[in-house]
C-alpha cells in the first residue's frame, strides 16, 4: 500500500508543481506529456487502493471525480484554454483529497 501512495504523491506533486508553470508558458505537449506520465498511472493506482479500502463504492465513487477532472484537464489542453487547465487542476487536487481521505 506504501507503494500505491507514493505514487499518488508523485501524481499530486506534478498537479500541484508541475502543470501551472507549464500552463503559464503554453507548453502544451509538456502539460500532455505530465497528464499521461504522471496522471496515467494515477487512474490505476486509484484503481487498485479502491479494492482494498473499507469502503470500496465511495473510494470508487471519489475516484472517479478525479478521473473526470483529469479528463477536462486534458480536453481543456487540447483545446489550448489555460484557465479552465488550471480550474480541473484546482478540482483534481480538492477532489484527490478528497479520494484519499476516504481510504
Amino acid at each position: 500500500m506504501n507503494s500505491l501512495l507514493s505514487r499518488i504523491q508523485e501524481a499530486i506533486r506534478a498537479l500541484d508543481r508541475d502543470i501551472p508553470p507549464l500552463v503559464e508558458t503554453k507548453k502544451w505537449n509538456q502539460v500532455t506529456g505530465v497528464l499521461t506520465g504522471p496522471m496515467g498511472q494515477l487512474s490505476s493506482t486509484m484503481a487498485l487502493l479502491e479494492k482494498v479500502t473499507d469502503n470500496p463504492s465511495l473510494a470508487k465513487q471519489n475516484g472517479q471525480k478525479v478521473k473526470q477532472d483529469i479528463f477536462a484537464m486534458g480536453t481543456a489542453v487540447t483545446n489550448k484554454q489555460p484557465d479552465i487547465v488550471l480550474k480541473y487542476r484546482s478540482l483534481a487536487l480538492e477532489d484527490l483529497a478528497i479520494f484519499l481521505k476516504g481510504l
